[in-house]
């Protein structure tokens, strides 16, 4: 059977290059002399886009570590009032823990039933005034878009334009991917 040669093959004896642009720029690396680039069009503009780019994603990286640690903040001021409620039912249920002042299981489980039934009626109440499902992944997913978007806005950070550029440098990467040129 004979071997059909592909778009970007060069066959010298018994090697075959997939990527000749590489190996002729290697040869000229070897020489001293300057890369080829058969689109020095399209790699201005890819450099010039990525400048771009760069500009804009560390202005995001600082504005989503501003996000991230007012997301700590709010989930340990979280964990340590449900910490705190916790200790209180403790500290009122167990005589050891607060001495005279006990009162007991027979008390604390219908306070604790009570006070359970109250949070199932407000998640209800939620769920009927808003129309979404209360759950604390869902709530966080909103507060972090509102709060990504205040940082956003504060940062001065054109999300869109670093989605288009995104894209924008995807693509030409693609297309430099065609003529085999690696990205330095």
């Amino acid at each position: 059977k004979k071997k059909k040669k592909k778009k970007n093959q060069f066959i010298d004896q018994d090697t075959v290059y997939l990527a000749p642009l590489r190996l002729f720029n290697e040869v000229n690396k070897q020489y001293g002399l300057p890369p080829f680039d058969p689109c020095p069009a399209l790699t201005a503009k890819l450099e010039e886009l990525q400048k771009e780019f760069e500009i804009i994603a560390a202005k995001k990286a600082l504005a989503d570590s501003d996000v991230a640690k007012k997301r700590l903040r709010i989930w340990s001021v979280v964990s340590c009032l449900s910490g705190l409620q916790m200790c209180g039912f403790a500290f009122l249920t167990f005589p050891s823990l607060s001495g005279d002042y006990c009162l007991g299981w027979d008390v604390i489980e219908p306070i604790s039933f009570f006070i359970m039934q109250a949070y199932v009626v407000s998640w209800f109440a939620y769920f009927f005034y808003t129309k979404r499902e209360h759950s604390l992944m869902a709530w966080d997913e909103r507060q972090f878009y509102k709060m990504s978007k205040r940082a956003y806005e504060k940062r001065s950070v054109d999300i869109v334009r670093w989605a288009e550029l995104k894209t924008e440098i995807k693509k030409l990467d693609l297309k430099r991917r065609e003529f085999h040129i690696p990205l330095e």
